[in-house]
């Protein structure tokens, strides 16, 4: 059902095909990949299409795994996966196969690892913290910000050891190390690297704010937000205080994240995004907290239908 219901919702993209695919150049790391995916299709849209939505798919499964695997609840459940096909295909235009759109999945990753450390305080775990932070970063800029989520992730936990701390930085900087050498020795170090590795980084510009469609977005993903925290407090002494740490970490991730929009410039819809995966499980924690089934389903409802008119509605 996940995935009929996630190839549903990228209906628009088949009604309205997306134009310009892979013109983004300002990820190396996602040039390398990008010729990959325009062979596999031979060019043909439907194909990239089915490609997106089976992506879209698996990384639904891996935030639906990050908040079974840390229990959140007592019951495994779909809902997180759901959650966040619906959030995030309110952009799935702006996001369809762009260097944000992979950058995701290690932002996911990254979730995971620091979550991890609160149970296991392995140096491995908390090196992989930084360094999923990093590959998100060199698909998509903006996400080398997210670093800043791990100090607090470590003092979260009370790991105050420097060298745990220092660890991390360390895997922070070894893709982008490991970059550097691959661009040194192709010789691809040359020519626009510098200008293109921060062509995303910019404040906002003031014509997207004056954007009515990408306001309502905005005003949807704030409205989410405020009534999942809501809810959120009101559970938060009923909670173990493992979920405590939890929620209260994809509460800051999500004010981070919609924070880091701010420096994305024209790419300020793709940088919302990166607020959706912790804003899904907390509006995952929301609907299963429910005492009232039917409340639930018209919340979904509600939901789903905003989501596609926003999809089917033309942006000016």
């Amino acid at each position: 059902m996940l995935l009929v219901y996630t190839l549903g919702l990228q209906a628009n993209l088949l009604v309205y095909p997306v134009e310009n695919i892979f013109l983004d150049d300002s990820s190396n790391v996602f040039n390398l990949i990008s010729p990959l995916f325009e062979w596999i299709s031979f060019g043909h849209y439907p194909i990239l299409l089915a490609i997106f939505s089976i992506l879209l798919f698996a990384q639904a499964l891996l935030v639906n795994h990050l908040v079974n695997s840390n229990e959140f609840y007592e019951k495994k459940s779909f809902i997180p996966a759901a959650s966040y096909v619906l959030l995030l295909s309110l952009f799935n235009r702006q996001l369809f196969l762009t260097p944000a759109f992979f950058a995701l999945f290690f932002v996911i990753f990254a979730i995971s690892r620091i979550l991890l450390v609160h149970r296991d305080r392995g140096f491995t775990h908390i090196f992989d913290t930084g360094f999923f932070v990093s590959m998100a970063g060199l698909f998509y800029q903006p996400a080398f910000l997210l670093m800043f989520l791990v100090p607090y992730g470590l003092f979260q936990a009370a790991i105050l050891d420097w060298k745990a701390w220092a660890t991390s930085f360390i895997g922070f900087a070894t893709p982008i190390y490991l970059m550097a050498i691959y661009l040194f020795v192709s010789g691809s170090w040359e020519g626009d690297y510098l200008s293109n590795a921060f062509s995303n980084w910019s404040l906002i510009d003031l014509p997207i704010l004056t954007n009515n469609l990408m306001m309502v977005k905005m005003a949807i993903l704030l409205i989410l937000f405020i009534v999942s925290a809501v809810i959120v407090s009101q559970r938060f002494l009923k909670s173990t205080i493992q979920l405590r740490r939890y929620l209260t970490f994809m509460m800051v991730a999500v004010v981070f994240s919609l924070a880091i929009s701010i420096f994305a410039g024209t790419h300020f819809s793709q940088a919302l995004a990166l607020a959706v995966i912790p804003l899904s499980v907390m509006l995952a924690f929301f609907l299963h907290e429910s005492q009232k089934g039917f409340i639930v389903e018209l919340i979904h409802l509600a939901c789903l239908t905003v989501v596609i008119v926003i999809q089917f509605t033309v942006e000016t």
